[in-house]
């Protein structure tokens, strides 16, 4: 039985998780000083000083891509934990979103082709913009080597432009009437295409047969596909990095008003 611990106060959450993983045991504490139980530890936010302790105990370590960590404290971790002869990993949890897994598993089928476009929009999550790129990066399995942006008040848009002539646009607006929050994600390929927004109910699949309603589980089952991946062996935080590096591509357009055009430095 693995052993996971998890920094968090969403104790419901967790347990809902430990009730679906029969291979997995978790315990779950609010944050403190002290070092945790297990085998591993999942924390909620990037924070460096109790990563870094719990690497120099010899732990594993997941942390969520929620808060900001430097390229720079990514890498002296990352160094402590080979050192150590023990892992960590930053993921993006909207990778493991059903509608977002969903889309991938057609691209790893073949089924929508080779990704053209990807659009991205976003209403009222300023903070999302890294996890964006990652996706992007996720879907078109490659980095690219134009990224352009603009920013006016309330509104900014990226381009990434990649080798083959696949493009991304990931737009941002401050907010909708009333503070709410809605997004949605599209992917045209060439021989198919597919939609998902925040809707929580069915996603919608189209294919050379037509459209299909397709149920998604977008409330425990991120947090399960998440812990499953970690356990068997996750992909470390080179993927991050290179999503940072794409981001700081982003923000030199926008000082420059140029477009950014190299390759981006592999972490």
């Amino acid at each position: 039985m693995f052993r996971l611990a998890v920094i968090s106060t969403q104790t419901a959450r967790w347990q809902a998780v430990a009730a679906r993983l029969r291979d997995v045991a978790i315990d779950v504490a609010p944050p403190t000083d002290s070092l945790p139980d297990g085998d591993a530890v999942l924390l909620e936010t990037l924070t460096a000083p109790i990563i870094e302790r719990c690497l120099h105990a010899g732990k594993r370590v997941i942390a969520l891509a929620y808060g900001e960590l430097q390229t720079h404290t990514i890498r002296r971790l990352r160094d402590i934990a080979a050192q150590g002869k023990t892992h960590w990993s930053i993921v993006n949890p909207d990778r493991h979103l059903p509608s977002r897994q969903l889309i991938r598993q057609q691209l790893d089928a073949g089924k929508l082709g080779e990704p053209g476009l990807l659009r991205i929009h976003r209403w009222g999550d300023p903070d999302a913009g890294v996890r964006d790129l990652d996706l992007a990066l996720w879907y078109f399995g490659k980095q690219p080597d134009v990224v352009f942006a603009i920013e006016r008040p309330g509104v900014r848009q990226v381009h990434l432009g990649f080798p083959g002539g696949g493009m991304a646009l990931i737009d941002y607006v401050a907010k909708l009437p009333g503070d709410s929050r809605y997004h949605y994600l599209s992917l045209i390929g060439s021989s198919g295409a597919a939609y998902a927004d925040d809707h929580r109910n069915m996603q919608l699949a189209f294919t050379r047969d037509g459209p299909r309603p397709l149920p998604s589980d977008e409330g425990i089952g991120p947090w399960c596909s998440l812990v499953r991946e970690f356990v068997s062996g996750s992909d470390g935080v080179d993927a991050w990095l290179t999503a940072l590096a794409v981001n700081d591509a982003v923000l030199e357009s926008l000082r420059s008003g140029q477009a950014y055009k190299s390759m981006i430095t592999k972490p």
